[in-house]
């Protein structure tokens, strides 16, 4: 009885030792807790309560002249404080006469904010060649007191022409194409708003917009396009996790690109391919009237804007490396997109 009592009382005070023991290891686990690993939270641009437009990154462009930048950008069109005042807010219709707007549009901003288009445009008297050639037009300044926030003095109207609308490379080479010949003279705009939105969200447009509307931008700056800021606005409502990346992975590659500065041709001739004999004979005369004379042929490859790249880093290339350009103006020449391409990156250009 003794020995089991011994056994029984020893047996106890092991069971209590025992859950002594358990207290203090789990008072030891307390003491050194293991490391957790903790997911990082998705970041978030742009404060969602209001849409105020926020820059999100930005690539510097240097040019011979000054630094110019490309912002990428997110937040409500008519959020813009008055430090980010920008000179051209670029308004998408999907074809001419189409008013009706989705709710983050940039058509839609204007109807909130109580400006009319159709109004803007009678005031206006559209140029018709920058309409049929480049689909766009140029707006008066807008009238004033304007809205707070919509801190924009003129609007350039794209009017999607239908099959442009799977092709958002062609959407952004009319937009700078437009540019270029407006820019200049007594308008004067150093800033312009591209915003990704409304009818751009389409699903076939927005995988590759991005990437086209910084690339092409980026050749017309590096080209010599007076323009210090372009934004690019992305809705203040929606990830752009995957378009922050795309941005930057171009910040990377795009910084690395060297433009040629060293003049090898006297004269790039640019011409469509329904004006080849005319060209070639315009060639020959010069190289008869003028030995020595290097002469660049921009004969059209026929290529789709996809083929050959969003931008054509040859005929940038070429451009570049020319005294001047001479153009031979034909309906086919304006109907051509390598053409109209090559004359709006020589009109930026500074040629010597």
């Amino acid at each position: 009885m003794g020995n089991s009592h011994g056994l029984g009382s020893g047996g106890a005070r092991g069971g209590r030792a025992a859950a002594g023991d358990a207290r203090d290891g789990r008072h030891g686990n307390q003491s050194a807790p293991e490391k957790r690993v903790v997911p990082k939270p998705v970041p978030v641009y742009g404060p969602k309560d209001t849409g105020r437009a926020v820059t999100v990154d930005f690539i510097n462009v240097h040019t011979k002249h000054f630094t110019s930048r490309i912002e990428l950008m997110q937040g409500k069109v008519e959020s813009l404080s008055k430090t980010d005042a920008t000179d051209l807010l670029v308004v998408y219709l999907r074809a001419r006469g189409d008013h009706k707007a989705n709710r983050d549009s940039a058509l839609a901003a204007l109807n909130r904010s109580g400006i009319s288009l159709v109004q803007l445009e009678k005031q206006t008297n559209p140029n018709p060649s920058y309409r049929r050639h480049y689909h766009c037009w140029l707006s008066e300044s807008l009238p004033k007191p304007r809205p707070d926030g919509f801190e924009y003095d003129r609007l350039l109207v794209y009017e999607d022409p239908g099959k442009e609308l799977e092709s958002d490379d062609n959407i952004a080479l009319d937009i700078m194409q437009c540019l270029a010949t407006v820019i200049g003279g007594e308008v004067e705009i150093n800033s312009v708003m591209l915003p990704l939105m409304g009818g751009l969200l389409s699903h076939s447009l927005r995988k590759h917009f991005v990437r086209a509307a910084v690339e092409i931008t980026y050749a017309w700056m590096m080209m010599g396009l007076p323009i210090r800021k372009i934004r690019i606005l992305l809705p203040h409502d929606t990830d752009v996790s995957k378009d922050l990346e795309t941005f930057r992975k171009l910040k990377d590659s795009l910084g690395k690109q060297d433009l040629p500065s060293k003049k090898k041709y006297d004269v790039y001739v640019s011409y469509a391919q329904e004006d080849a004999a005319d060209a070639e004979a315009l060639m020959f005369y010069m190289k008869e009237t003028r030995p020595g004379i290097e002469i660049f042929d921009g004969a059209p490859k026929g290529l789709k804007m996809r083929e050959r790249g969003i931008v054509s880093v040859p005929t940038i290339n070429a451009i570049k490396k020319s005294a001047m350009i001479l153009s031979l103006l034909s309906d086919d020449y304006f109907q051509s997109k390598e053409c109209t391409e090559a004359f709006s990156l020589a009109y930026c250009s500074d040629f010597d």
